[in-house]
């Protein structure tokens, strides 16, 4: 198989968590025929803070209100579009709740100037200690930068991760890799905030760091994942956390081997 085009902290993750599934997204591109209530809570809530930094950006105090209603616009959206799959029939105003609490408290958290947020990048990836290129680019969003330097990274979890993932989070990896190359300058700390949609929505920091160990580990996993990719190694990993949610869940039941196929070369 050729390699894609580019390789993202989502896709690594995936591969290493689920092959197959990466196989169905990345390269097959099956349709997604729906959107978890987990995925459509997440998307809504993104598309606020963005909007929210944005204006900070500008210099703009906003109202409480007006990041509440762009947060409604979106929801309302994804549930007009009928593709939302919810576990019961209270779940959407349950969910659209705590979206508005955990909002509510982030808006009141303090906070420095903001630098921009949804930063896109398109970068080489290269290996810290060799020199070495990876034969495709790098590519991604920074969810949020602030002036004095420092990342983050926005997750609506039903429970707070552990601490013990922080460092092997690759996500976050590839974010202080990217704003290092961008900036010139490693980033001044990374905090992974987590809307927490518990029974009693709370906000859950924390913090970390990355340094050229990390950079290492991301090159050799990123040019691990392109060999699997080209060896055609795509392996369903039933039972995983990813399950609950796939939307490629038939298409896994009914897996059979990986037939050989000519792929053309397609982004992730």
């Amino acid at each position: 198989m050729p390699v894609p085009e580019a390789v993202s902290a989502s896709s690594i993750q995936l591969y290493l968590t689920c092959s197959l599934k990466w196989r169905f997204q990345y390269w097959d591109r099956l349709p997604r025929l729906d959107t978890s209530e987990n995925q459509a809570i997440g998307i809504a809530i993104h598309a606020a803070l963005n909007w929210l930094h944005k204006e900070r950006k500008r210099g703009r105090l906003v109202p409480l209100a007006e990041i509440l209603r762009v947060f409604e616009a979106d929801w309302y959206a994804q549930l007009s579009s009928g593709r939302v799959r919810f576990e019961n029939e209270d779940a959407p105003d349950r969910l659209a709740l705590k979206g508005k609490e955990l909002l509510t408290q982030f808006y009141h958290q303090p906070h420095g100037p903001v630098r921009d947020s949804e930063i896109r990048f398109s970068l080489p990836l290269v290996n810290p200690a060799t020199g070495e290129v990876l034969e495709v680019f790098l590519r991604g969003v920074i969810d949020a930068v602030y002036e004095d330097g420092t990342i983050e990274e926005y997750k609506a979890p039903q429970k707070a991760p552990p601490l013990t993932d922080l460092p092997d989070n690759v996500q976050l990896t590839v974010y202080s890799y990217a704003y290092e190359q961008l900036f010139g300058q490693p980033p001044k700390g990374i905090r992974k905030v987590s809307l927490v949609r518990t029974k009693t929505p709370r906000i859950d920091i924390q913090t970390t760091g990355r340094d050229q160990t990390d950079y290492i580990r991301l090159f050799s996993l990123a040019k691990e994942v392109l060999k699997g990719v080209q060896a055609g190694v795509f392996i369903p990993s039933r039972g995983c956390w990813l399950c609950n949610d796939c939307e490629y869940d038939q298409d896994c039941r009914e897996w059979a081997g990986n037939e050989e196929v000519e792929l053309s070369t397609k982004t992730p």
